[in-house]
């Protein structure tokens, strides 16, 4: 599985804990959007997670999820300012 959140004009990769400032929170590694000629869409250098069970799963999902950037709007106090983007691949 992977897990990323576009902020801005930023793509962080929620599930790498190590590739982050512990400052700002931003991440330190280069991401990359790349599409192949048959039209489909990657990222190079988002970490893959391999999980076992929907509860290995979940809790992945719930990790990525406390990373995401979020503020203050005036309709809510935790409001995520980023899209994110959880993809699951079964073989």
């Amino acid at each position: 599985m992977q897990f990323l959140e576009l902020y801005g004009d930023e793509i962080r990769d929620l599930l790498d804990y190590v590739s982050v400032d512990k400052t700002t929170g931003t991440s330190t590694k280069t991401l990359k959007i790349t599409e192949a000629k048959n039209g489909s869409i990657s990222v190079t250098g988002l970490k893959a997670e391999l999980v076992n069970s929907k509860a290995e799963c979940i809790s992945l999902l719930n990790k990525g999820i406390a990373k995401r950037m979020t503020a203050q709007t005036q309709m809510n106090e935790a409001s995520s300012r980023s899209h994110a983007i959880f993809t699951v691949t079964i073989e």
